[in-house]
Parts: C-alpha cells; sequence; structure tokens
C-alpha cells in the first residue's frame, strides 16, 4: 500500500521576498512616471491654451482701438466744439493719439501705478454707426436737434452730430429715451440746422496700460471716460481686461511725405503725433502656473532675452495695426 506525500507551503523565502518587492516598486515607478508626465503635459498645454487666449485678445482689444482711432465719421472738417476750456483740454479729438513711455510721465488720471518698464497708449474715436432722420423744422439756434427716433447717445456723454456738411462736438443733455440730443453747453449754435440724415456718434476715449490687479497678478487695464449723474461730470472708469500680460510696448510708424513709414520710434521720440500712421505693439504674456514647464524658459522679447523664472511658461504676441483714418 502507497501513501502520497502532501506539501505545504509554509511562506516566502527571503529571496522570493525581495524579488516581488523590486517587481511592485518597478511597477509602481512606471505608474508614477506616467502620472508625472501626464500632469506636467497637462500642465504645459493648460498654460499655453490660458496664455494664448490671454494674448490673442489683449491684441485684438489693442488692435480695434488704434486701427480706429481719430475716426470721426462723415465729419470732414474741424468740429464746431461745444465743450468747455477745462473740458476740451482732454475731451477734443484734435489730438487722437499718445503714448508714455515710462510711469514717471504717465497720464494724471491714470488709477493706479503702472508696472515699471511698460508703456501706455491713449486713443480717442467716435464709435457707432448711428443713422437717424433728424426733424425737418430743427434750426442751429435751438439748443437741442430733434430726432425721429430715440438715440443711443448716453446723458452726460461727449458725442458728435455731423451730417457731413456740419459737425459738432458737444456734452449731450437729454437722455436715451428722449428723440433728440441736446448740447450742454448753450452759449453758441450748431454749425448748421440738421435735418434728414444725420449721424449721433459716441466718442470713445480709452487708455491702455499694465499694472497689478487685486490678487498681485499683472493684467491689462482699460481706463474709460464715463459720464456721471451729474451733467457736465466726466470720471475715468477702471476695468480690468486681460490677466497674466506681463509687459507692453509700443512703437510708432512715422509717414514720410508720401504717408509711407520711414521708421519706427518710441513715444519720447515722435515729433508729431500726426505723423504716426500705424503702430506696432508688443505684449508678453506669462503663465499664473509654476512649474509649466521642465526648465526656465528664455524668450526674445523688444529685442532683448529675457529668461523666465520659477518654470513658467511665456509666449510674446505682436501686431502692426494701421491706423484706417490715417491711410494715403
Amino acid at each position: 500500500m502507497s501513501h502520497s506525500v502532501i506539501s505545504r507551503q509554509y511562506g516566502l523565502s527571503l529571496v522570493e521576498l525581495m524579488v516581488s518587492m523590486v517587481i511592485a516598486l518597478i511597477l509602481m515607478l512606471g505608474v508614477m512616471q506616467v502620472f508625472l508626465s501626464t500632469k506636467q503635459t497637462y500642465s504645459t498645454n493648460s498654460s499655453l491654451s490660458r496664455i494664448q487666449e490671454s494674448g490673442r485678445f489683449s491684441i485684438g482689444f489693442l488692435a480695434e482701438a488704434i486701427r480706429g482711432l481719430g475716426f470721426t465719421g462723415l465729419c470732414f472738417k474741424r468740429d464746431s466744439n461745444h465743450l468747455t476750456a477745462s473740458q476740451a483740454t482732454s475731451l477734443e479729438l484734435d489730438q487722437p493719439l499718445q503714448g508714455w513711455d515710462d510711469v514717471e510721465r504717465k497720464p494724471d488720471h491714470l488709477n493706479g501705478t503702472p508696472i515699471k518698464g511698460t508703456d501706455v497708449l491713449l486713443v480717442k474715436y467716435a464709435e457707432g454707426s448711428s443713422s437717424l432722420e433728424a426733424a425737418l423744422s430743427n434750426t442751429a439756434a435751438s439748443d437741442s436737434v430733434r430726432l425721429l427716433e430715440p438715440s443711443a447717445i448716453d446723458y452726460g456723454a461727449v458725442a458728435l452730430i455731423t451730417d457731413g456738411l456740419g459737425c459738432d462736438l458737444f456734452l449731450n443733455a437729454a437722455t436715451t429715451s428722449d428723440k433728440a440730443v441736446s448740447k450742454h453747453d448753450a452759449s453758441k449754435p450748431w454749425s448748421r440746422a440738421y435735418s434728414e440724415e444725420v449721424d449721433v456718434l459716441g466718442v470713445h476715449h480709452a487708455t491702455y496700460y499694465i499694472r497689478k490687479n487685486m490678487s498681485g497678478n499683472s493684467s491689462l487695464f482699460r481706463q474709460r471716460l464715463s459720464p456721471q449723474k451729474s451733467l457736465g461730470e466726466l470720471k475715468w472708469t477702471t476695468e480690468e481686461l486681460i490677466e497674466n500680460i506681463q509687459d507692453m510696448q509700443i512703437s510708432y510708424g512715422l509717414s514720410g511725405d508720401d504717408k509711407q513709414v520711414t521708421r519706427y520710434v518710441t513715444a519720447d521720440q515722435v515729433p508729431d503725433w500726426q505723423r504716426v500712421v500705424s503702430v506696432h505693439v508688443e505684449i508678453l504674456v506669462v503663465s499664473p502656473q509654476l512649474n509649466a514647464v521642465t526648465e526656465n524658459q528664455t524668450i526674445k522679447f523688444n529685442g532683448v532675452v529675457l529668461e523666465i523664472p520659477s518654470r513658467k511658461l511665456a509666449e510674446v504676441f505682436s501686431n502692426t495695426v494701421s491706423i484706417r483714418n490715417r491711410l494715403p
């Protein structure tokens, strides 16, 4: 009679245990490597998407403002100014473009200190295409121009009315519900009796600059001149447009006798702002995320090679914009 011997497993030997631990560690290292690589890729792609979005929006805002500066609709001659002497200094459209290269010479109205070394840009233009029918009974001596439908000009806003033959710049004393526009200063008549079709345009005054926001991040800001409840009182309203804009540099294309650009200069080198026919804008966008790339990035901005600290991702956006109303 034969007897079978049953072999029992009492545990792992030290060698077997060490081999299994090594295999487990290798697998864990592989998983961690995949995780870290995926996380790094996600962080880089997220930062890239964010700075590209910020860059495109910033260039778009600035290009639109620059392209239309000095626009006055059908006003082909110097406007009849109904602003007070103090208002005319900042509101008249004779000089629709001005720039500053350093914060020590920033505009007095600017809210908050721009980041040192960045540029500031001021633009003025009429906006909108409000073609309205004016009453045939209007006279130049009247304070108001009666319309057949309400205008879109806010009470107290700077406005421009023109029909191609006359042109008047004024503070509107009528509300948007009134079928009229009315000048705040009634000391002199309109340049003509407006009747039939007229353009009633709002006048846009905006300053673009870079400063820190409430969170301590650098952003592109805009200050717009806005009417207040008290007629004749205007105030600069500050708006944060795009975050993560670290620097903005602007150069201005000067024209020769043929209206062609001969050279680009900085704001302090512009001899006459009426000679500027194009503007070159260059902005530096830096991601807020740390360690977005594997090592510190070097990037060329404004002719200088910069090293971006903390392994942040950065990109330069630039555009050269022709001033539409100064083209040959």
